[in-house]
């Protein structure tokens, strides 16, 4: 009985620390800029963060076409990334598509679900996105 119970403790420490150690791998900050990548259909590298306020994430990246500056908000509930233009609404309307992510060794991935219940999904790497 002794050797299941360690067993078993042995076993929820190697998932705990598991875990933990996926999700490290990716902050708050490199999180929001994979998803405003991945919305907004651009390099990751080009997203700067310009400064974070309490649990929300200010972005920015220029758009190379115009060169014109493009500025969003974000923040983290859970798996789901909230977003919206740096003085606009966040997109948590019904209709607004539910963008989410999942962390999975040195990669992520963010699926943008539509409110007709398609998606499309992008891979991200560490690498890929920055610091």
């Amino acid at each position: 009985m002794k050797k299941i119970l360690i067993s078993i403790f042995l076993a929820l420490i190697v998932i705990s620390t598991s875990s933990a150690a996926d999700k490290s791998k990716f902050n708050k900050n490199q999180i929001c800029k994979a998803g405003i990548a991945k919305i907004m259909g651009r390099d990751p590298a080009i997203i700067k963060v310009d400064q974070t306020k309490g649990e929300t994430i200010y972005l920015s990246y220029i758009r190379q076409d115009d060169k014109t500056k493009w500025k969003y908000k974000c923040k983290l509930n859970g798996n789901q990334i909230l977003w919206g233009s740096d003085t606009g609404r966040w997109r948590t309307h019904t209709m607004d598509s539910k963008v989410r992510y999942k962390i999975k060794g040195t990669s992520i991935t963010i699926t943008d679900t539509f409110s007709d219940g398609s998606s499309s999904k992008e891979v991200y790497t560490v690498k890929r996105i920055g610091k």
